[in-house]
């Protein structure tokens, strides 16, 4: 913030500012003495009011809005490797289940709570902007013979203000009890 007065240095006008968190009238506040108020600030939606003082004893007030938003994805903390392994489905072979919640160690959101997860399986959809998943995009999937030996999924992430992020991770589909089929024997 700056401010002037004809008759008072620049170095002697006495700045004061209120922040009301929340914009409410009730508080908390936070109070200052300087014409810099950075800090940092919760999410949300913020007044302050500065008051300058010159040499003579003239005030003058102005006060601001200012708004704390969350533009930041979440941070995708999953394991970028899991197996699966197929169980016998009469009469169309094998099938399993992944869940996105599997593959989670401890994603976490910077500002505000918990991450929700999605998994998509390909083909991917093209990412765009605003980043977002597909409407394909579920909370398990399922894998089946076409699958085996190794499917690459994304995994998607969103914090409470729908901010997005993904990684991908390798699913290796086993099927160890042949629900596919017998596995020909290799020619040389």
């Amino acid at each position: 913030q700056i401010g002037s007065d004809p008759c008072t240095a620049d170095e002697d006008l006495r700045w004061e500012y209120t922040i009301d968190l929340d914009n409410n009238g009730v508080g908390p506040t936070i109070t200052g003495t300087t014409n810099d108020a950075s800090s940092i600030y919760p999410i949300g939606a913020h007044s302050i009011t500065w008051t300058l003082e010159d040499g003579c004893g003239n005030l003058e007030t102005c006060t601001q809005l200012f708004y704390v938003v969350d533009e930041s994805a979440p941070n995708l903390v999953v394991i970028s490797e899991s197996t699966v392994s197929l169980v016998s489905q009469i009469p169309s072979g094998g099938s399993a289940e992944l869940w996105a919640t599997e593959l989670n160690l401890s994603s976490f959101d910077q500002c505000n709570g918990p991450v929700d997860l999605l998994i998509e399986r390909p083909p991917f959809a093209v990412v765009g902007s605003p980043l977002s998943p597909p409407a394909s995009a579920a909370t398990g999937v399922e894998f089946d013979c076409d699958d085996v030996p190794e499917v690459e999924v994304r995994a998607w992430g969103k914090d409470q203000v729908d901010n997005w992020t993904f990684v991908t991770v390798n699913v290796n589909v086993m099927d160890p009890n042949n629900a596919c089929g017998p596995v020909a024997p290799l020619a040389i």
